[in-house]
């Protein structure tokens, strides 16, 4: 996990060759955990989109999080992903139908990014945008939304703005004028 996460960090930092090549030794080294194989879909989503690598990786989330979730159906982390994987590969019904069923069931905040990227793939962007301030409200980091180059799009949206805004989840900071 140290390689994946050190490898979001570079990906959030704008890093792409230290993040893919930390990604890539985490999956390397737990090639059947989902978690390592979603971050990589993830990047590659990013970075790589429809490459022949991307599409692997985000086949590879896929399996592995239909694994976790053959061995616990309430896995809803793995649930989450695995909807996410689906919607990387472009299969947004699916992965509509599997994040209600991860919706039924608490998530927490870890899969709270995950959440909101699947409706935005899907082209659902008000639904995007309300999961994002329930997520928020749960206590997903405010950072996620801010970098994750997967929101790019959604960040441009002034609905994103007014909503971090009008909620006091985000406060720009002023210069002391004095």
């Amino acid at each position: 996990m140290a390689y994946t996460t050190l490898g979001r960090a570079y990906l959030y930092r704008g890093c792409r060759s230290d993040a893919l090549v930390n990604l890539r030794h985490g999956v390397e080294l737990a090639r059947e955990d989902y978690l390592p194989w979603t971050n990589l879909s993830r990047a590659l989503h990013a970075l790589r989109p429809g490459s022949e690598e991307a599409r692997a990786a985000h086949i590879g989330a896929e399996r592995t999080a239909s694994q976790a979730l053959e061995k616990d159906p309430g896995h809803t982390i793995a649930r989450a992903y695995h909807a996410l994987s689906l919607a990387h590969q472009g299969r947004h019904r699916e992965a509509l139908d599997e994040i209600g069923r991860a919706l039924r069931q608490p998530t927490g905040t870890h899969a709270g990014l995950a959440i909101v990227e699947i409706f935005e793939f899907a082209g659902n962007r008000t639904r995007a945008l309300a999961e994002l301030e329930a997520q928020l409200k749960r206590g997903m980091p405010l950072a996620e939304p801010l970098v994750a180059p997967s929101l790019a799009a959604l960040r441009t949206d002034s609905r994103f703005k007014d909503l971090l805004s009008a909620d006091g989840f985000f406060r720009p900071s002023h210069k002391n004028e004095n």
